[in-house]
């Protein structure tokens, strides 16, 4: 399983800068993100705006090596976009597991923003 937050990774992707890791933070943060607009962008099917949704999600969290998030937005994203039609039965459940997993990402980032 993927760590939430991995700060040592991340501090090693800004070259150890602590100053812009708080800066990418606080933008991880500003992401405007709700599982309610997701599922209704998802019922209306405009699996694209969806997935571009989902994308700016997965973009802020691999800045953050944050790897779990990054995996399941993937997965999410790849049947949004159909490159993956074997798992559009479980699309529901995808969405699921991605909103639960932005939470506790969320949560876990908020602590170490303090």
């Amino acid at each position: 399983m993927s760590e939430i937050f991995n700060k040592k990774i991340a501090l090693e992707m800004v070259g150890d800068d602590s100053e812009l890791l708080s800066i990418l933070v606080q933008a991880f943060l500003s992401v405007e993100f709700s599982p309610e607009k997701l599922n209704e962008l998802v019922l209306s099917k405009k699996n694209a705006e969806a997935a571009s949704y989902v994308h700016r999600v997965k973009g802020a969290a691999r800045q953050l090596a944050m790897e779990k998030l990054a995996q399941t937005a993937q997965k999410l994203e790849d049947v949004l976009r159909e490159k993956n039609t074997g798992e559009v039965q479980k699309l529901q459940k995808l969405i699921d597991d991605f909103c639960e997993c932005y939470a506790e990402s969320l949560k876990t980032i908020q602590k170490e923003a303090g």
